[in-house]
């Protein structure tokens, strides 16, 4: 459980962006906000939401749990719809850019909820 205090930097260093809620946040921006902090623990918070995944790295940049959540239902919506999608029609279904796109498409190949074919992506349907 957080600090009120760590509940408050995180919520202040990784806040949504109502108008673009599944932007991330820059990784390396706060990893410097973290160690100029005098928080204490805020170290082992940031860990611990890390290991639990409620703050999740992809690429240079880092989400929200529920973000990632989020993008990963509208990935797995928009292949159902479509078969076979681009990054940038994944781009549109998301409504972000590229740069965050692209490393999205990537983390999620080998979590097992898509494939890649050369510049498209498909559905991995699992049976259980």
């Amino acid at each position: 459980q957080l600090s009120a205090e760590q509940s408050a930097f995180f919520e202040q260093h990784v806040a949504v962006d109502p108008a673009l809620p599944l932007v991330p946040v820059p990784f390396e921006a706060l990893i410097g906000e973290l160690r100029g902090s005098r928080i204490a623990g805020l170290s082992g918070a940031f860990d611990t939401l890390v290991a639990t995944g409620r703050l999740v790295r992809v690429g240079e940049h880092l989400y929200r749990g529920e973000q990632l959540g989020e993008i990963r239902s509208r990935l797995v919506r928009t292949l159902r719809a479509e078969g076979r999608i681009t990054a940038a029609r994944f781009r549109d279904a998301v409504g972000t850019s590229r740069k965050y796109i692209v490393p999205l498409l990537e983390f999620f190949d080998p979590t097992g909820v898509n494939v890649r074919g050369g510049d498209q992506r498909a559905l991995i349907e699992r049976r259980v």
